[in-house]
C-alpha cells in the first residue's frame, strides 16, 4: 500500500519483499485475513503508524466524539496519509 501524495509507484524489489517477508509477518501476527485495521479512542504515535505501514499493514485513523454520535472523520485507502485524521 502506498501513502497518498507519493510517487504512486512501488519501490524496486517491493514485490519480492511482500511475497518473501511481509506476508509472513502478517500471518505471524494474525493479520493475514484482516480487511482493515483501525485506531480510535486515543491519539496514536506516528512512529507506531509508520511501523505498521512499513510492514504493509495500513492502520486507518478514526476521529469522532461520543457527544456527536460517533465517528465523523475516517482515513480511507485511496487517500490514506499518516497523521491527518
Amino acid at each position: 500500500m502506498l501513502q497518498y501524495g507519493g510517487s504512486m509507484g512501488a519501490p524496486w524489489g517491493y514485490f519480492f519483499a511482500k511475497r518473501l517477508v511481509l506476508n509472513k509477518i502478517k500471518e505471524a501476527v494474525g493479520l493475514d485475513q484482516a480487511k482493515g485495521c483501525f485506531t480510535a479512542a486515543a491519539p496514536i504515535s506516528p512512529d507506531t503508524l509508520n511501523y505498521f505501514a512499513s510492514i504493509n499493514i495500513p492502520v486507518f485513523e478514526v476521529f469522532g466524539q461520543s457527544e456527536c454520535t460517533g465517528p465523523h472523520t475516517v482515513s480511507a485507502a485511496k487517500c490514506w496519509k499518516i497523521g491527518t485524521c
